[in-house]
């Protein structure tokens, strides 16, 4: 799910990067999908739904910009999000992407992740 409140398009640099090289991801606004582990000591696992924007301005980026469309840079961050990064370990969500189509020249698609992290109060060794 996917959901506007009225700041996206103030994103800084966004306009820029379309503008340039065609092409802008963003880690966009993350949400919080439920705690499915919980522990009698306050350790909590949280469930973090991590939505990633690709925008792609198709006649800039086809045209002198980066060149990849938005195809291969879905294709490349599923690809890259995949599985255990550092601490995180992200799976696609379902669906795990989005096309919300084109809008005056611009596609937007959103790749829909999960990760889950842990929370431990500063006062317990952890049991989770």
């Amino acid at each position: 799910m996917l959901l506007d409140d009225g700041t996206y398009e103030r994103t800084p640099g966004r306009e820029q990067a379309l503008k340039a090289e065609g092409v802008v991801m963003i880690v966009w606004q993350i949400a919080s999908f439920g705690i499915p582990a919980l522990a009698t000591d306050g350790v909590a696992a949280l469930l973090v739904y991590v939505p990633v924007v690709i925008e792609e301005n198709v006649e800039r980026n086809r045209h002198g910009g980066l060149g990849l469309p938005w195809e291969k840079l879905l294709q490349c961050g599923l690809e890259a999000l995949s599985g255990r990064k550092g601490r995180f370990e992200f799976q696609m969500y379902d669906p795990a992407w989005q096309n919300l189509g084109k809008v005056d020249g611009t596609n937007r698609i959103v790749l829909n992740l999960l990760t889950t992290a842990y929370v431990k109060p500063l006062t317990t060794t952890g049991t989770l």
